[in-house]
């Protein structure tokens, strides 16, 4: 194994051996394996095209009426902040105003506007503040103090719960309710009678004339008392008009009566059927392992066709266990995940999560686990609208934190190594990869910063080291950046290193010297 030092700015980029390569983390022009949108860098003027999968977050009235107002992304100081596209430019908000960008990114690929619920679950990331912390896209219909409306005017959600927007040459701060982008291709919202249209179709101001008995189409509605037909308003008795109807405009299509067909999205995980006394083999993946009925079972991830759901649960002696919203349930028939996966602690990017299942109303369900106390140990069960599941004698619902079971994709989005260890960090043998970092010494007189990217979801923390930092001090900030990032970690016996897993990763360091090893 090499070793080697670097002073003041360190980047290293962590690799698998096994791979005969490094992957190179991308902030722009690509998409990461999980992700359902990709960004493309572009120069002013530039129109992006709908047609061509230019996520649309209009249409403003404002400055230009009914233009569809494309959600871009850009550079300011030290952030890369979402924003919206205004007459080829990419206006964002930052820092109390409306900057207004040259160089920017626009967003291509599927997302879909939801209402927002007061966390990141499902969520895309689509940038950083310059503290690190994730933002997303949001837009509000915006109206103004007089009343005037201006249509959908996209911006920035930031930690504080607020769509901020840049509008008027200002940062306009606007607290719920409004809409966030969510992902798709791997995962989804809640599914409402909504989903789709992303915007309400206006009707026209003329609406159909009164029924006239013996048109035709013209009935009875026995529930309300009134005569209706498909094309004329309802009246009563009396012929008085008691509900218009309008016309439909061209190319007008209801909303489903149902949810959206399941569509899990790519993922590194199988799904092998079985059967009890079926026992799962070594490409199998774990879940455990728990404390009773038998101690250290590995209670392996399975899952189970239950009244119209998909619940993934846990292996238990030849059955798979599941909670279904009261109870814990079990069945001989079942499906056992094998493949490649990375169990992590959960953060809401269910882009990158392994798609474990549905609910009946559609709703995305994935993997997750908890350890529930000296007694029970490390349980597995469904995640579901940012709540973990599990079935312990019940239906057992807990918060974060707890973890969630992740893809892991090789360079080329195939499959990549699995995660074969029952407490979250990979083995120790041959299968893990992966680099030792420790600091020789810490800042001086002058502040320094660790940047840590994620290489398999793209994410990105930073936090500062403050002047005159000890090197203990700064390895305790970047074990807490590594973990924002949703990075595998591992700390040395005596507090001296920090082992991160994985491939692809990357870690910037400045003012400080560190030493590298890897394994």
């Amino acid at each position: 194994m090499a070793s080697s030092r670097r002073y003041n700015r360190l980047l290293l980029v962590l690799s698998l051996l096994s791979y005969g390569g490094v992957r190179v983390s991308a902030q722009s022009g690509g998409m990461m394996p999980g992700q359902s949108i990709s960004w493309r860098p572009v120069t002013s003027p530039f129109t992006p095209d709908a047609n061509q999968g230019a996520i649309v977050g209009g249409p403003g009235n404002d400055p230009n009426p009914g233009t569809p107002m494309f959600i871009c992304r850009a550079r300011v100081q030290e952030s890369l902040t979402p924003g919206k596209w205004v007459q080829g430019n990419c206006n964002v908000a930052f820092s109390g105003s409306e900057q207004i960008i040259r160089s920017y990114e626009v967003a291509y690929g599927s997302a879909r506007w939801g209402g927002y619920r007061g966390n990141a679950y499902g969520l895309i990331q689509m940038g950083r503040d310059a503290d690190g912390s994730p933002l997303y896209s949001c837009r509000v219909n915006y109206v103004d103090a007089n009343g005037n409306g201006y249509g959908y005017q996209p911006g920035k959600l930031v930690s504080s719960g607020t769509c901020n927007i840049p509008f008027g040459g200002v940062e306009v701060i606007q607290p719920p309710p409004f809409e966030v982008l969510y992902a798709t291709g791997g995962g989804r919202p809640p599914w409402s009678p909504g989903y789709p249209p992303y915007y309400p179709t206006p009707q026209p101001q003329q609406p159909y004339p009164a029924c006239k008995l013996g048109d035709p189409g013209v009935g009875l509605d026995v529930n309300k008392g009134w005569w209706v037909g498909p094309n004329c308003s309802s009246i009563d008795s009396q012929g008085r008009i008691m509900e218009l109807k309008y016309p439909q405009p061209p190319g007008y299509a209801p909303a489903p009566q149902g949810p959206p067909p399941y569509n899990p999205g790519p993922s590194s995980v199988s799904w092998q059927p079985a059967q009890k006394p079926f026992v799962p083999g070594a490409d199998a993946i774990k879940g455990g392992p728990g404390k009773g009925p038998q101690p250290g079972s590995p209670l392996f991830v399975c899952r189970v066709q239950y009244n119209n759901n998909l619940y993934p649960g846990k292996w238990i002696q030849g059955s798979c266990h599941f909670a279904d919203g009261q109870h814990e349930l079990s069945q001989d028939t079942y499906e056992v995940a094998t493949g490649p996966a990375q169990w992590r602690n959960f953060d809401g990017n269910i882009a990158a999560m392994v798609p474990g299942g549905y609910a009946t109303d559609g709703t995305q369900l994935y993997i997750c686990r908890k350890d529930l106390g000296k007694d029970k140990g490390l349980q597995p069960g469904w995640l579901g609208n940012g709540k973990c599941h599990i079935p312990y004698n019940y239906d057992n619902v807990s918060s974060p934190p707890f973890q969630a079971l992740y893809n892991v994709f090789g360079p080329n989005g195939q499959p990549g190594l699995p995660d074969r260890s029952p407490g979250g960090a990979p083995d120790q043998g041959s299968q893990s990869h992966g680099a030792l970092i420790a600091f020789g010494s810490g800042t001086g007189a002058t502040a320094g910063m660790v940047t840590v990217t994620n290489g398999a979801t793209g994410t990105t923390a930073s936090k500062p080291l403050p002047p005159n930092s000890s090197a203990q001090e700064c390895m305790q900030i970047l074990q807490q950046a590594a973990l924002q990032a949703g990075l595998q970690i591992q700390i040395q016996g005596n507090g001296s290193g920090l082992k991160i897993f994985g491939t692809g990763n990357a870690v910037n360091v400045t003012q400080a010297s560190t030493t590298v090893s890897q394994f």
